[in-house]
């Protein structure tokens, strides 16, 4: 078995060399932390509405209100690593166990602020 080694200083143990080898040629660095609307989640809206006018202002209104309200709106794919975070966070974390605990308040926090595109197009 191989060890990788990953930057967040936890150890994840591989059965095979494929595994190990697909795992490092997708490896990208992830962020979880947003200030502001991304160009990525623009350039998204306008990708799917390309042959949408009505489409794309109706959107880009809800992005407007969305914003008023200190959201941020994302990708799907900026969006996606924190909705995973999100989904695998205790919902009840007891505040002895600092890491859950934690988890849990970001999953919260960032529930609440972070938007993804596609819920502009509904």
């Amino acid at each position: 078995m191989r060890t990788l080694y990953l930057t967040l200083g936890l150890t994840l143990t591989l059965g095979t060399t494929n595994c190990l080898l697909a795992q490092n040629q997708n490896s990208e660095k992830v962020r979880y932390v947003y200030s502001s609307t991304t160009q990525e989640s623009y350039n998204e809206i306008e990708l799917l509405t390309v042959n949408k006018p009505d489409e794309r202002q109706s959107a880009l209104k809800k992005l407007q209100e969305y914003q008023k309200k200190g959201k941020v709106i994302l990708s799907t794919k900026e969006y996606a690593p924190i909705k995973t975070r999100i989904e695998k966070a205790p919902t009840n974390a007891d505040p002895a166990d600092a890491n859950a605990y934690e988890e849990m308040l970001y999953a919260q926090k960032v529930a609440k602020r972070y938007v993804v595109v596609t819920e502009l197009l509904k």
